[in-house]
């Protein structure tokens, strides 16, 4: 279904005019680089860093025009060339001559139909098969003109994006959802068991939150960090959106001093009345500290640990020596670029007859100590572990324990490995045992549901993800080459949500 034609006859395909860098301005008009749109197109731009001046942009767009909304902007030049994005805003900017491509104009095509179509594999193999240069890759205005396309209708086009579009959003809000998700529960975590934020409010309100009451004894360290997090209250207590809840939820307090087990010896009455709100967490917490040699103040009654004593750390296999023979059942390796990606691309097999300990499913930790170090809940379906990758477990402490502590501890074990990195940093076994981790008293602990249900959820929205995608990748080649009636796709796609 459709006709072939080159793109240059169905849309206008062209750069910018020439602008140089004595030019940059530290504010006025956005200047995009292929960065920029390659960012953009991912879903991953944070923000710009060339400006030219309002006066420049006003001459050029007066005499040559500029990207509208809807126009389409290709990046040209590199290893990333050829990644599409169709302009959502309207917005004035400019864009670097050479490094990118600009397409506008259309005739019988609908942009956002051609960007998925130059993202498709299809499409990507045919800009490679038109680049020029062999260390730096390029588009050429011409290559991208003389293109030879086949497309649907545009009707059908239309369509398909909507299907297409449907999908991506609901892909995007996932990602924005579980972001969120993951930010709360590592937020509740800091929080509660290495802030110690209700031990100290318990204090404080133990001294009807007047520090002046404060034992002369108590070590000058953990005075500041009362008044830090007194000041943190009060900032609190000021804050609009808090103060319409906390007449009624005061009222909850005293039910949970007289039902408590160990009462909090407080006045919540006193100022700051934000923490009426978290009565039902404080309950749960000691209103005190003693002294650990290894890490300082801790809550009273709670123990240290190192990482390896919470949690075993269990090595992968050298899968190369397992590998299947023909007509064996099989299984997709995860290495570290495929925990980063969040997905196995079944580029590489292993024999299902490894050992437990060495295969994981959704929701397993899974821990990077090579390379680039990282720790995730994975999420990509059933798969054999490599050797450069721990599968965490745990038969004593609860999974958000353990994983978070291991995320906790994350960035000082980059550090120990990148210092270390000759080829490839790595960190040992002895730096798991050099972790330290507070151990809460069970009453604690039990608040910890709080932070699985986050966790939860959070593992709930990733595999909707991986089979959103499934379905998009499946999906897309049918809708541009036209293969697929609308009708035959459009209720799948309604119950995506």
């Amino acid at each position: 279904m459709g006709s072939e034609f080159k793109l240059g006859h169905r849309c206008t395909v062209k750069s910018s005019k020439r602008i140089f860098a004595r030019e940059y301005v530290e504010h006025g008009i956005p200047f995009w680089r292929s960065k920029d749109v390659i960012d953009k197109a991912l879903g991953v731009f944070s923000s710009y860093d060339l400006y030219i001046s309002e006066e420049r942009f006003e001459e050029i767009d007066s005499k040559f025009g500029s990207p509208q909304k809807g126009d389409l902007l290709l990046s040209s030049v590199g290893n990333r060339a050829g990644q599409p994005y169709v302009i959502e805003e309207e917005e004035n900017f400019y864009f670097k001559d050479g490094n990118i491509l600009w397409l506008s104009e259309f005739n019988g095509i609908n942009p956002r139909f051609l960007a998925y179509w130059l993202k498709s594999d299809f499409g990507q193999n045919k800009l490679s098969s038109v680049m020029i240069g062999s260390a730096q890759k390029a588009l050429t205005i011409d290559a991208i003109r003389n293109l030879n396309v086949k497309f649907p209708p545009e009707y059908y086009q239309v369509n398909a994006v909507k299907i297409l579009l449907a999908i991506d959003n609901k892909i995007e809000l996932n990602q924005k959802t579980n972001q969120t998700l993951e930010q709360m529960a590592q937020a509740l975590f800091k929080s509660w068991f290495v802030d110690f934020d209700p031990v100290f409010d318990n204090l404080l309100a133990s001294v009807d939150f007047n520090l002046e009451n404060l034992e002369t004894s108590l070590p000058d360290e953990l005075k500041q960090k009362a008044q830090r997090r007194l000041a943190a209250l009060n900032s609190l207590e000021n804050a609009a959106e808090c103060k319409a809840s906390l007449i009624a939820l005061a009222h909850e307090l005293q039910a949970v001093e007289q039902t408590a087990e160990t009462p909090i010896k407080a006045n919540f009455n006193a100022t700051p009345n934000i923490l009426a709100q978290h009565a039902n967490t404080h309950a749960h917490f000691p209103n005190e500290f003693e002294h650990n040699e290894q890490l300082g103040w801790i809550p009273k009654g709670w123990e240290v640990k190192p990482l390896d004593e919470i949690a075993k750390y269990q090595n992968g296999l050298a899968l190369q020596k397992f590998r299947p023979e023909l007509g064996e059942e099989s299984l997709p390796v995860l290495k570290i670029a495929q925990l980063r990606a969040g997905f196995t691309d079944g580029k590489e097999l292993a024999k299902a007859s490894i050992k437990q300990s060495c295969i994981v499913d959704d929701g397993d930790v899974v821990f990077s100590w090579s390379g680039s170090l990282l720790v995730d809940i994975w999420c990509g379906g059933k798969a054999a572990l490599n050797q450069h990758l721990f599968k965490v477990t745990s038969e004593e402490f609860p999974k958000w324990f353990y994983y978070q502590y291991t995320l906790f501890h994350l960035e000082q074990f980059q550090k120990i490995a990148a210092d270390k990195a000759v080829t490839m940093g790595h960190i040992k076994r002895e730096h798991l045992s050099l972790a330290m981790c507070v151990i809460p008293k069970d009453e604690s602990m039990m608040l910890g549901g709080k932070i699985t249900s986050l966790i939860d959820q959070s593992i709930r929205v990733r595999i909707q993800n991986k089979t959103l995608t499934k379905l998009r990748d499946t999906l897309l080649p049918k809708l541009i080459s036209g293969e697929l009636q609308i009708s035959d796709v459009a209720t799948d796609v309604e119950v995506v949500d």
